[in-house]
């Protein structure tokens, strides 16, 4: 495990440089994949529960689950947060400025709820407020400063609960996501998701995938952080050069709290309609089935191990010692 999670390998910074920069002109694709290529687990692996149907089915089928982040147990996943004075709004003139005042005015004297309209022509909400508002607010009269001041409140206020709506509705439900570990000795792994070890783990030799397959091309690791990650300038590049890679890059954050499980995502940018779906998985190169396995299940794990032609282990967590053992059976 790193001793440090937050700090950046020379790869890791190389691969965020050329997939995940600001700017989608800037992007460079290859460079960010070959950079990361290398560096993929030779093994990595799916705690499963023998209990759970939707687990055994999958095992037989070759398929695992991915899901869209809105599903995962931990609510503040794929999450970040918005510096609103990055956010686009429309670039306009002081006159259009003028006529949108007058029509928030009368939309709020009627009762109703003003929305910002599409933006087009984006500008920075604090540049806006530099070239457009504060000119506009020096040779107002005075009656009409007030009104200004309140339209500019309120488009701050819109732009930032619509921004920050719709980014997460786009980040929790649009992307499909596998997660798996590089660790099969992890004993709250074993507790959490292996049903208190009496589960099972599934090894996946991604050694022996090809560097053209999805498996390996969309399959990044995670980055623990003690903060949210601000992608307000993501959003600042929102036409023509909007790098639609950050949202892959935003599935990649995960609170620090998180470290041990030492994950490895497989990303696909779906869409809601597609997120959660089983997906064809390359065959399991070994099952470790855990300590605490029943009878009933290990006979059924060694069963499907002999179909396959792949080898049976089990994983012993020894009182007194540091380090679990993993012996074929």
């Amino acid at each position: 495990m790193n001793p440090n999670p937050m700090a950046l390998q020379t790869w890791h910074k190389e691969m965020i440089k050329c997939l995940f920069p600001y700017s989608g002109q800037q992007r460079k694709i290859e460079t960010g994949f070959s950079a990361k290529n290398p560096h993929i687990p030779n093994k990595l692996y799916k705690y499963r529960d023998f209990s759970n149907s939707h687990h055994i089915t999958g095992l037989e089928q070759g398929k695992l689950w991915f899901s869209s982040p809105n599903n995962f147990n931990d609510p503040l996943d794929t999450t970040a947060k918005f510096n609103h004075n990055h956010l686009p709004v429309q670039r306009q003139s002081a006159e259009e400025c003028l006529a949108d005042i007058a029509h928030i005015r009368q939309i709020e004297q009627s009762g109703g709820t003003w929305h910002p309209p599409e933006i087009t022509n984006p500008i920075n909400l604090s540049e806006w407020e530099s070239n457009v508002y504060a000119p506009l607010i020096a040779q107002l009269p005075c009656d009409m400063r007030e009104a200004a001041q309140n339209f500019i409140s309120l488009l701050k206020q819109e732009m930032n609960t619509d921004a920050v709506q719709q980014m997460s509705d786009l980040l929790q439900n649009g992307f499909s996501v596998l997660s798996l570990s590089a660790d099969p000795t992890s004993q709250l792994m074993w507790a959490h998701y292996a049903a208190s070890h009496t589960g099972f783990c599934i090894e996946y030799n991604f050694e022996k995938i090809a560097y053209n397959n999805l498996r390996r091309r969309l399959c990044f690791p995670v980055f623990y952080r003690k903060r949210l990650r601000d992608i307000s300038r993501y959003l600042s590049k929102l036409r023509p050069n909007f790098n639609n890679y950050f949202g892959i890059y935003v599935c990649l954050m995960k609170k620090i709290e998180w470290e041990y499980e030492q994950e490895w995502r497989i990303v696909h940018p779906s869409g809601p309609s597609n997120a959660n779906r089983n997906h064809d998985m390359p065959p399991p190169s070994t099952i470790i089935v855990g300590q605490r396995v029943s009878n009933e299940n290990l006979e059924y794990a060694q069963l499907f191990c002999t179909r396959l032609n792949i080898p049976i282990k089990k994983i012993q967590f020894e009182i007194g010692s540091e380090k679990p053992t993993i012996h074929f059976l």
